[in-house]
C-alpha cells in the first residue's frame, strides 16, 4: 500500500509542476507598459488586448495572462470541456463537447471568428492560449460540410488508431477555423499564442488544436494518405471532402503570429522523475515517447520491466499518447488504463514490478479516471471480484475491471494538458 500512496504523490507533484499558473510566468511578464514574451518587448500603452483560446487548459491559461497583466482582457472567446474550470476577466467562456464536438462548439468557434474579425485592423494584441482538446471545442465545419459529418468523422477518427498529428491533418482540411484560418481572419493582427503541448516532443505546434494560428505545412495528398494508413474504413463522403478541400491560407496572413510553447510532456516527465527521486527512487529517463496500441504497450513495458537490474529501487519514465483501436462493442476505458491493465495481465504473479500510467488532464478516455496503478496481484484482485480481466481487455472495459481491484487512479478534470506520463516501479 506505501507504493499505492506514493503512484498518488507523484501524480500530485506532476499535475502541480504542469499547471498553467506555474508554466506561464516563466515566459510571460510585465513591467509598466510593456511585456516581456519570452525574448520579445512589447509596448501595450493604449492597445487593446484581446484573448482567443481553446483547450482543457484554455481558461486558466487565460486567467493567467490576466493575473500577469494586472488587468482584465478588452475582449475574448474561450471554449473549454464541460466540467473544467472556466472564465477569464474580459472573455467571454463558452462550455463545448469534447471528446466530439456539438453544437456549442459550432457556437464557440463561430464567436471566435466574429471577434477576430471586429478587432482585425484596429492594432489589437492578441494573445492566444490553445491546449489539448482544441481541436473538438473549436468546430466550424467548412461551408458543404455539416456538423453531423464533422462529428462522424471525429467518432470516426478516435477509432482509427492514427496518431494526433495525422488525425488533425485530417481535420484541418473540414474546417473553417483549422489550420491557420482563424489567424487569417485578423488580417495582419500582431498575435503571440501560448500553446500547451500534448503531442509528442518535437513534433510541430501546428498540431495542438489542428492549429487555428497556425499556417499549415500539410497538404490534400498527406491527408489522403492518412486515411489510407488508418485501421478501419472511413465513411464514404470523407475522402472526397478531404481531396476537395479549398486552399490554405496565403502565407502573408501570419506574418506577425508567433507560437510559443510554454509547457510539454517533457515538463511533466522531469516533474515525475524529481519527485520519485525524493520518495527514494532512481528514476531513468526513456525519451522515445510511449506510441502504439496501448495493450501492446503495456506488454512491452512488462517485458522491460523483467528485465531491469538494480542495486536499489528504480522508477523508469515514459511520456507521450498511445492509442487504441476500439470495437463496435467497446466497453469503458481508456488508453492509459488499457496499457496497465495488459501490464498487470502480462506480470501475474511477479513481485516487486508495477507501473503508473496516467493522463495529465484527468480524463482517461471514456471515463472519470486518470489512469491506474497495477502490479502482479491486480489480475488476481479483478478474478476474486469475479471479473475476467482478459476478457474486459479484449472488449476494451479496463474502467471495470481496474476498479475492481481498487486500481483507478481519480484527480477530476486537471485543467491541464501535456499528454500522459508512465512509471515502471522495480523494488
Amino acid at each position: 500500500m506505501e507504493l499505492r500512496s506514493q503512484a498518488e504523490q507523484i501524480v500530485l507533484a506532476t499535475l502541480a509542476a504542469v499547471a498553467p499558473e506555474t508554466l506561464i510566468p516563466r515566459h510571460f511578464s510585465r513591467y509598466g507598459d510593456q511585456l516581456m514574451i519570452k525574448d520579445t518587448e512589447i509596448l501595450i500603452r493604449q492597445r487593446p488586448i484581446i484573448c482567443l483560446g481553446a483547450g482543457k487548459a484554455a481558461s486558466r491559461m487565460a486567467q493567467t495572462l490576466s493575473h500577469v497583466l494586472g488587468q482584465p482582457f478588452d475582449d475574448g472567446v474561450l471554449a473549454t470541456p464541460d466540467g473544467h474550470v472556466g472564465g477569464a476577466p474580459g472573455c467571454l467562456s463558452y462550455a463545448a463537447g469534447h471528446p466530439l464536438p456539438d453544437e456549442r462548439s459550432m457556437v464557440a468557434a463561430a464567436a471566435a471568428m466574429d471577434r477576430a474579425q471586429h478587432w482585425a485592423e484596429r492594432n489589437p494584441l492578441v494573445l492566444g492560449v490553445l491546449s489539448g482538446g482544441a481541436s473538438a471545442l473549436w468546430c466550424l465545419p467548412r461551408p458543404g460540410l455539416t456538423l453531423e459529418q464533422k462529428r462522424e468523422a471525429g467518432q470516426w477518427l478516435l477509432a482509427s488508431g492514427l496518431p494526433i498529428d495525422k488525425m488533425n491533418t485530417i481535420r484541418r482540411r473540414l474546417s473553417a477555423i483549422k489550420g491557420g484560418r482563424l489567424a487569417a481572419a485578423m488580417r495582419g493582427a500582431e498575435i503571440h499564442v501560448f500553446v500547451l503541448s500534448d503531442v509528442p516532443e518535437g513534433q510541430r505546434l501546428d498540431v495542438v488544436g489542428s492549429g487555428p494560428f497556425h499556417p499549415d505545412p500539410t497538404d490534400i495528398e498527406q491527408a489522403l494518405a492518412a486515411l489510407r494508413e488508418a485501421q478501419i474504413p472511413p465513411p464514404s463522403w470523407l475522402e472526397r471532402a478531404v481531396a476537395e478541400a479549398p486552399p490554405k491560407p496565403e502565407p502573408a496572413a501570419f506574418a506577425r503570429v508567433r507560437h510559443h510553447q510554454v509547457g510539454s510532456n517533457r515538463d511533466a516527465m522531469v516533474a515525475a522523475a524529481r519527485k520519485v527521486s525524493q520518495l527514494g527512487f532512481q528514476p531513468a529517463f526513456y525519451d522515445q515517447p510511449l506510441v502504439g496500441e496501448a495493450a501492446d504497450v503495456g506488454r512491452q513495458l512488462a517485458e522491460l520491466a523483467r528485465l531491469v537490474t538494480h542495486e536499489r529501487p528504480i522508477a523508469l519514465v515514459f511520456g507521450g499518447e498511445t492509442t487504441v483501436t476500439l470495437s463496435t462493442t467497446a466497453g469503458r476505458g481508456g488508453r492509459n488504463q488499457e496499457m496497465a491493465l495488459a501490464f498487470s495481465l502480462a506480470l501475474e504473479g511477479r513481485e516487486g514490478l508495477s507501473l503508473l500510467a496516467f493522463s495529465t488532464d484527468g480524463i482517461d478516455g471514456q471515463s472519470n479516471a486518470a489512469g491506474a496503478f497495477v502490479d502482479g496481484r491486480t489480475a488476481r484482485r479483478i478474478r476474486d471480484r469475479g471479473l475476467d480481466p482478459a476478457g474486459h481487455l479484449a472488449g476494451h472495459d479496463s474502467y471495470h475491471a481496474l476498479a475492481a481491484a481498487d486500481a483507478l487512479i481519480l484527480t477530476g478534470p486537471t485543467s491541464t494538458n501535456v499528454a500522459d506520463v508512465a512509471l515502471v516501479f522495480a523494488v
